[in-house]
């Protein structure tokens, strides 16, 4: 069927001359352009030369803008882009190919700091990780269909975290495999306990008075990959870095892996799983502080690190029933012994065990980033911390200045220590 439309006067054509009815039989329909001539119906041919076509080589903004906003929003209800992708683009300008970078340091950067990090070394730190992901059975490799027909969506993406928490003098490359997960509206949020900062503060103060009556001592122990170790209750799909497992298939996690939205939960259920077997019994203000009344051990949990004060036979002891369960970094035993550590760093704090005080200050490093992001390497120390005025407030802050004053003030309360 062809329906003929006058392209004469297009505006003055009256509905009958433009409408018809399709018959049912109808498959196809085509649109014939014409114009008459002498009563003969003829087709009209358009030359597009002298830049009548110029005007349609260029996409108008907001077209532009419209079309990526679209694409962005069908591929994250695709579930081809993850949620923490979705967002303004980079347009800063790209690093010139040629530009010599010098060494190995041309690859992978410090998600923290931004700081260019050695491609070996941390090829080296997520070699290490797989081997963990491996011997803690933390996937099992199915086809991707799975992750479809079981949950009606697609497996969730994951990215590499590479970060040095060491320094110049000794580097500590470590590199996480996180699962990008996020809670989407209409889904209930999940929360894991943490201890107060004044618990720390107080086995430090308590360890100095047990002392002197019996020797007390604080261990610090870090449980290594301490979520993989904790069974997940759902059926969770990831989608792994290119060359981890084949060709269209994923990952359904068997252990919680870091990034799930219940990851700490977890991990919080099978750490008091382990201390309530050795005969600890949770706090009633908080349920990550725990308390052995029979060997007298006080434990604070933040996360994988553990903060246990006792004496040093009790301490051995409940450092051999972790072994049996978790692979262990042991910081050592701080006391008055001449064996005893002296320095450690917990939560982001220098702890010193002196002959009469235990004091503890900030990590350096955190005011070093702040130094650096407020530009002021260069800048002259004051007698004073501040001077009283009422400068102009200015125009509020957005966007991405918003963000970063955000985090400025967060590590600066890190670097507080009015709290001692």
């Amino acid at each position: 069927m062809k329906v003929l439309q006058d392209l004469v006067q297009p505006s003055k054509a009256g509905k009958d001359e433009v409408g018809f009815t399709l018959p049912h039989n109808c498959r196809v329909v085509e649109t014939i352009f014409y114009y008459e001539s002498d009563g003969v119906k003829q087709h009209q041919h358009v030359q597009l030369i002298g830049g009548k076509a110029k005007a349609a080589e260029i996409y108008p903004d907001d077209l532009v803008a419209t079309l990526l906003r679209g694409l962005l929003r069908e591929r994250h209800n695709l579930r081809l882009l993850g949620s923490l992708e979705f967002g303004p683009c980079n347009d800063e300008a790209d690093i010139p190919t040629d530009l010599d970078m010098g060494g190995d340091w041309n690859e992978f950067i410090d998600e923290v700091s931004g700081k260019p990090l050695e491609t070996s070394k941390v090829e080296a730190a997520r070699a290490e990780e797989l081997d963990f992901a491996e011997r803690y059975n933390l996937w099992t490799a199915v086809p991707i269909q799975e992750a479809w027909d079981v949950t009606g969506k697609g497996p969730i993406s994951s990215r590499w975290i590479d970060l040095d928490k060491g320094d110049l003098d000794k580097p500590n490359y470590r590199s996480r495999l996180v699962i990008q997960e996020v809670r989407h509206s209409g889904i209930d949020a999940i929360f894991a306990a943490t201890p107060p900062l004044e618990s720390l503060r107080f086995l430090l103060s308590l360890q100095r008075s047990l002392t002197k009556k019996r020797k007390h001592k604080i261990m610090f122990v870090d449980i290594r990959r301490a979520h993989w170790t904790a069974k997940i209750h759902r059926k969770v799909y990831v989608r792994l870095p290119a060359g981890i497992l084949p060709e269209g298939f994923c990952g359904r996690l068997n252990k919680a892996m870091y990034g799930c939205r219940d990851a700490a939960s977890c991990w919080e259920a099978e750490i008091t799983d382990c201390l309530t077997s050795c005969g600890f019994v949770p706090g009633l203000g908080s349920p990550v502080l725990f308390v052995h009344p029979s060997r007298d051990l006080r434990v604070s949990i933040h996360g994988d690190d553990l903060t246990t004060l006792g004496e040093e036979s009790n301490l051995l002891w409940f450092k051999s029933k972790l072994e049996e369960r978790y692979e262990l970094k042991f910081g050592g035993l701080m006391g008055p012994d001449a064996h005893d550590v002296k320095d450690a760093m917990i939560l982001n704090r220098l702890v010193h065990y002196g002959d009469e005080e235990t004091t503890y200050e900030a990590d350096p490093r955190h005011v070093q980033i702040l130094i650096r992001a407020l530009n002021l390497e260069k800048a002259k120390t004051v007698t004073t911390p501040g001077v009283s005025r009422n400068p102009d407030k200015g125009a509020e802050l957005s966007g991405e200045q918003l963000k970063n004053y955000r985090s400025l003030c967060i590590r600066f309360e890190g670097t507080c220590t009015w709290d001692v």
